[in-house]
């Protein structure tokens, strides 16, 4: 399986996820945190991420 197709999968997975999970809050089924529980972790693991892919896309390639 190329990369491309790859990302493309793993995009399709997480969209399908982000439906089901948004529907399933909106209906109470999911349980949910009190406000201010997280403290803007979500801030802090997107920057982690954004810097982790940043770091892999800028990186030299090596040739095999």
């Amino acid at each position: 399986m190329s990369l491309a197709r790859l990302a493309i999968f793993c995009l399709v997975g997480l969209a399908f996820f982000s439906i089901a999970f948004t529907v399933v809050a909106k209906r109470g089924l999911w349980p949910s945190l009190p406000p201010g529980a997280l403290h803007d972790t979500d801030l802090w693991a997107g920057l982690a991420a954004g810097v982790t892919i940043l770091f892999l896309l800028l990186r030299p390639r090596r040739r095999l």
